[in-house]
């Protein structure tokens, strides 16, 4: 990384962000070599999410059958979600 702003764009929601040199040279610092991947505003609502009530179920969308299932988890939007009998229909196929 470079002692220069640095742009990148947030795989979350999309957006151009610029990461200051104080923080470039923080991330140097810990070890980090790539440039962030998600700007702060969607790691906080990320947080927000996995931090809610232990045990929490969340609804979701089969991305094959479009039928709503329940997840234990905090989907990721770049992945798709499966009901359990498409995800068993998935894992026979690999």
């Amino acid at each position: 990384m470079s002692s220069e702003e640095a742009l990148f764009v947030c795989h979350s929601c999309g957006l151009e962000k610029t990461v200051s040199p104080e923080k470039l040279k923080f991330f140097a610092e810990k070890g980090y070599e790539q440039e962030p991947m998600f700007c702060e505003t969607c790691i906080n609502a990320r947080l927000d999410q996995i931090w809610e009530t232990p045990g929490e179920r969340r609804c979701a969308i089969c991305s094959d059958c479009g039928c709503e299932t329940r997840l234990n988890f905090v989907p990721c939007k770049e992945l798709p979600v499966y009901c359990p009998k498409c995800y068993k229909k998935h894992s026979e196929q690999s």
